[in-house]
């Protein structure tokens, strides 16, 4: 296990973009990176040698599309792949078409007329672009090319689900505002979404939840008529969309409008899953490293011998993440590393807000006891799907025991032969036999396989976790912190890795609270200056581990607005 560690160790050492912004080039000096085996050496500096020089990054906003494309094929960081050309055609006209178009808007009078009358602004916005296909053939790097080389500057891309938690969010706080009848309310959600980036760019579209189903249709007919563009990928064509789902008669005008809104491109069928070719250079699989099976005595010991390697000297605790009026309890936890049961994660009531919170507050997440799943487990299936989704946009590290390998572990076309404790089986219909209809769970579980099978290899275990921002902090409890929760902190905001917490450092974790209290991120030199001393104990010009932890245990995290 210790090719484990090093890959942990070193897809963390790597600074996120955001935070960059925030160090001095005389901080961009690095500490020596720990020692790693050869192969992991190899691996690292491959891996950061073809990023430094290929990636879409590096290529100037307003590049078309295509353009983009082919400059990163010649580079080599992608391959060539006719399918994703295709794809990337009517995003490619999307790109030239948005050129000086900028959606009518409530600052203006002229707007405010057409609003008022509930006309078209006088700019017809082009058609969006919807993409649907088999999972792993490269929907998500068609949207990430288009979505980088947009010059609009009004821009948000976000995964559908994380979409729909902030609408039912905003849509409850305006409830207990009292803003408007209950009628208007998705309307001024609509304006407050609009406002926020009028080209939305959704990963992973599907509609699953009947509360989602009866708001969208309104929301995205809001959205339009104001002038918004929607890019969207999915695994599911628009016409079956929320498909089986209850009272779905009246979610089919919504699928009329998504038809006539976005130009739909379908992905050629024999595209390739790209998450499974060459999980290493040599070919091999590291599927003995972060999955282990099948459920049994030696597995379980394995998997706890990985979770103790890598917890290090670190304490191991508990914790619990805040998520609105809600606590997830967190059994066992050592700096950025988590450990839960499959039952604790997805045999519980949880959903998307619990797996967001999860995902920002741990790089690295083991999971024991993951079962075969049959249709008696649809709701434990659904959930699990919702985990994957969100950990692999966070770009967390799963590790885990499972029964069987990912394509085996939801088969709901088999009868259960040994049902999961608490799960009742589905009731016989007349006659002694029960009626199979395909559900949307079976169908998206194909998309969880191939991102558990891509979150096995190392190109995802090298990756730098998906920087959380203020949200990390935003799911501790306030009310006492314990020394693991700091620990996180400091991991989150020591972005150099070294034994020292910069001012930089430290002014990006301050911003980051003020923003959260105060809704800026304005954060005065002299108080900056204040808050270093009052952590620097011993006066010798350093914040060492030690003086954070000391410091934060006695006086907590807060900040006062300026």
């Amino acid at each position: 296990m210790s090719s484990l560690r090093s890959i942990a160790i070193s897809s963390f050492s790597s600074p996120d973009r955001s935070s960059m912004a925030f160090l001095s080039i005389g901080h961009l000096q690095r500490s020596p990176r720990p020692s790693l085996t050869l192969l992991n050496r190899f691996l690292h500096e491959l891996h950061g040698a073809v990023s430094s020089t290929a990636r879409i990054e590096d290529i100037p906003v307003g590049t078309a599309p295509l353009d983009a494309y082919h400059q990163l094929v010649k580079a080599g960081t992608i391959r060539h792949d006719n399918g994703q050309l295709a794809a990337l055609q009517p995003l490619e006209r999307l790109h030239r078409e948005l050129q000086g178009y900028e959606p009518a808007t409530s600052a203006n009078l002229t707007s405010k007329f057409f609003s008022a009358f509930r006309l078209k602004p006088s700019q017809e916005a082009p058609k969006g672009v919807y993409i649907y296909g088999g999972v792993g053939t490269g929907k998500s790097l068609v949207q990430d090319i288009f979505f980088h080389c947009s010059p609009v500057r009004s821009k948000r891309r976000v995964h559908f689900h994380q979409f729909m938690l902030d609408v039912h969010k905003r849509l409850h706080e305006k409830r207990l505002q009292g803003q408007g009848k209950s009628g208007d309310l998705i309307e001024l959600v609509a304006r407050d979404l609009l406002a926020a980036g009028w080209l939305l760019c959704f990963d992973e579209f599907q509609v699953i939840d009947i509360a989602d189903a009866m708001i969208l249709r309104r929301l995205l007919e809001n959205l339009f008529r104001s002038g918004a563009v929607m890019v969207a990928s999915s695994n599911r064509a628009p016409s079956e969309l929320y498909k089986n789902g209850l009272q779905r008669d009246l979610f089919l005008p919504c699928i009329e409008l998504i038809k006539s809104r976005c130009e739909v491109h379908v992905f050629r069928p024999n595209s390739p899953d790209y998450r499974l070719i060459g999980a290493r250079p040599d070919g091999s699989s590291s599927l003995s490293v972060v999955w282990h099976m099948p459920l049994n005595e030696e597995t379980s010991k394995a998997l706890e011998r990985s979770f103790l390697e890598l917890a290090g000297d670190r304490p191991i605790f508990t914790t619990v993440l805040k998520e609105s009026n809600r606590a997830i309890f967190v059994p066992r936890a050592a700096g950025g590393i988590a450990y839960f049961t499959f039952y604790e994660l997805c045999g519980t009531f949880k959903g998307a807000a619990d797996y967001i919170a999860i995902a920002a507050s741990f790089h690295t997440v083991f999971i024991a006891g993951i079962p075969r799943m049959t249709r008696s487990h649809a709701e434990m299936a659904r959930r699990f799907i919702t985990l994957v989704d969100v950990f692999y946009e966070h770009k967390v590290k799963l590790i885990v025991s499972a029964d069987a390998q990912p394509g085996d572990l939801y088969l709901p076309r088999l009868e259960d032969d040994q049902p999961v404790a608490g799960v009742v089986k589905p009731r016989e219909e007349k006659g002694g036999t029960t009626a199979y209809e395909e559900k949307d769970e079976e169908f998206a579980f194909a998309r969880t396989v191939s991102r558990l099978n891509h979150m096995q290899s190392v190109d995802y275990l090298s990756a730098s976790w998906a920087a959380p921002g203020k949200a990390f902090i935003c799911h501790l409890q306030s009310t006492k912190l314990q020394e693991g929760d700091l620990r996180r902190i400091w991991d989150r905001y020591n972005i150099n890795k070294d034994t020292k917490l910069s001012r930089d450092e430290l002014l990006l974790m301050m911003e980051d609270l003020t923003d959260i209290k105060c809704g800026h991120r304005n954060v005065p030199e002299e108080l900056l200056e204040d808050m270093y001393k009052k952590l620097d104990a011993n006066g010798d010009g350093d914040v060492v581990w030690e003086e954070f932890r000391n410091y934060f245990l006695e006086y907590g995290l807060e900040t006062e607005c300026v």
